[in-house]
Protein backbone atom coordinates (compact mmCIF):
# COMPACT_ATOMS: atom_id res chain seq x y z
CA UNK A 1 0.00 0.00 0.00
CA UNK A 2 0.93 3.53 -0.57
CA UNK A 3 -0.02 7.28 0.69
CA UNK A 4 0.00 9.16 -2.35
CA UNK A 5 1.03 12.96 -1.95
CA UNK A 6 -2.87 14.57 -2.09
CA UNK A 7 -3.77 12.05 1.04
CA UNK A 8 -5.64 14.00 3.04
CA UNK A 9 -6.22 11.88 5.95
CA UNK A 10 -9.32 10.93 5.31
CA UNK A 11 -9.12 7.20 4.15
CA UNK A 12 -9.18 4.46 6.65
CA UNK A 13 -7.44 2.00 3.34
CA UNK A 14 -5.89 3.79 0.26
CA UNK A 15 -3.98 1.74 -2.44
CA UNK A 16 -2.45 3.18 -5.35
CA UNK A 17 -1.85 1.55 -8.72
CA UNK A 18 -1.28 -1.89 -6.57
CA UNK A 19 -0.43 -4.90 -9.05
CA UNK A 20 -0.25 -8.68 -7.99
CA UNK A 21 1.38 -11.44 -9.86
CA UNK A 22 1.69 -15.34 -8.98
CA UNK A 23 3.83 -18.00 -11.02
CA UNK A 24 3.18 -21.05 -11.29
CA UNK A 25 5.80 -23.32 -13.56
CA UNK A 26 6.01 -21.57 -16.46
CA UNK A 27 2.46 -19.28 -16.03
CA UNK A 28 2.32 -15.98 -14.58
CA UNK A 29 -1.50 -15.10 -13.54
CA UNK A 30 -2.23 -11.26 -12.58
CA UNK A 31 -4.45 -11.61 -9.70
CA UNK A 32 -4.74 -8.18 -9.48
CA UNK A 33 -3.52 -5.42 -12.39
CA UNK A 34 -2.93 -1.75 -11.55
CA UNK A 35 -5.69 -1.23 -9.00
CA UNK A 36 -6.51 2.16 -7.17
CA UNK A 37 -8.88 1.99 -3.87
CA UNK A 38 -9.65 4.91 -1.53
CA UNK A 39 -12.16 3.67 1.17
CA UNK A 40 -13.10 7.47 3.22
CA UNK A 41 -13.19 6.71 7.18
CA UNK A 42 -16.59 5.53 8.26
CA UNK A 43 -17.68 3.51 5.54
CA UNK A 44 -19.20 0.62 4.85
CA UNK A 45 -17.94 -1.09 1.91
CA UNK A 46 -18.61 -4.50 0.27
CA UNK A 47 -15.87 -6.29 -2.28
CA UNK A 48 -18.26 -8.37 -4.71
CA UNK A 49 -16.97 -10.07 -7.84
CA UNK A 50 -16.64 -13.20 -9.90
CA UNK A 51 -14.82 -16.23 -8.65
CA UNK A 52 -11.30 -15.71 -9.71
CA UNK A 53 -11.53 -12.13 -10.19
CA UNK A 54 -9.28 -11.00 -6.98
CA UNK A 55 -11.39 -10.27 -4.05
CA UNK A 56 -9.23 -12.21 -1.69
CA UNK A 57 -6.07 -10.87 -2.73
CA UNK A 58 -7.22 -7.26 -2.47
CA UNK A 59 -8.06 -8.15 0.74
CA UNK A 60 -5.10 -10.08 1.82
CA UNK A 61 -3.10 -6.60 0.81
CA UNK A 62 -4.75 -4.99 2.39
CA UNK A 63 -4.70 -6.70 5.46
CA UNK A 64 -0.81 -7.05 5.32
CA UNK A 65 -1.22 -10.66 4.93
CA UNK A 66 0.44 -10.94 1.29
CA UNK A 67 2.64 -8.25 -0.63
CA UNK A 68 1.97 -6.48 -3.69
CA UNK A 69 4.38 -7.48 -6.43
CA UNK A 70 4.32 -3.94 -7.98
CA UNK A 71 2.65 -0.58 -6.79
CA UNK A 72 3.33 3.41 -7.13
CA UNK A 73 5.01 5.15 -4.89
CA UNK A 74 2.93 8.30 -4.42
CA UNK A 75 4.45 10.31 -7.80
CA UNK A 76 8.17 9.50 -7.03
CA UNK A 77 8.14 6.57 -9.28
CA UNK A 78 7.74 3.05 -8.46
CA UNK A 79 8.86 -0.15 -6.82
CA UNK A 80 8.93 -3.33 -6.56
CA UNK A 81 7.78 -5.08 -3.76
CA UNK A 82 9.88 -8.09 -2.69
CA UNK A 83 9.33 -11.37 -3.41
Amino acid sequence: MTQPDNNDGNSAVQLTHVTRTYKRDEFEVRALDDVTLDIPRNSFVAIMGPSGSGKTTLLNLVTGIDRATFRARGGRGAKKSPP
